[in-house]
């Protein structure tokens, strides 16, 4: 399973939040970033709904990439890779509907996926 790089907002501004992920996680500041998308998720966690809104951003990586898969600063259960952008459909990547903007097949920036619905009609 692969997710988007951040975490739950603090008292900040979105993109100062993600600059400062990226710092703590990755150590990397040499980014520039811009909006990307808004994604809506409905999902049930631990018993209770939850509606979680992603802010996404798009980020320039501006140095020579050194290594494919790599751990990040926080500890060895964070794995990162970067992918090829052809190949982006062979990855599992939340939230679900990021793909289609990425891959440009979705002419909106803004998605919603509504998890708890697609559960109650598989019981």
């Amino acid at each position: 399973m692969h997710f988007l790089e951040g975490k739950n907002l603090e008292l900040e501004e979105s993109l100062n939040t993600i600059k400062r992920e990226i710092k703590e996680e990755l150590g990397w500041d040499n980014l520039e970033f811009s909006f990307f998308a808004l994604s809506e998720e409905f999902v049930n966690d631990k018993g209770y709904n939850n509606h979680q809104l992603n802010i996404i951003y798009k980020a320039i990586y501006k140095n020579h990439i050194n290594e494919i898969r790599f751990k990040g600063l926080e500890g060895e259960w964070i794995n990162f890779e970067w992918v090829d952008i052809d190949k982006i459909e062979q990855y599992n990547i939340f939230p679900k509907g990021i793909k289609a903007v990425i891959l440009n097949k979705n002419p909106s920036n803004h998605f919603v996926d509504n998890l708890i619905a697609k559960s109650n009609l598989n019981e």
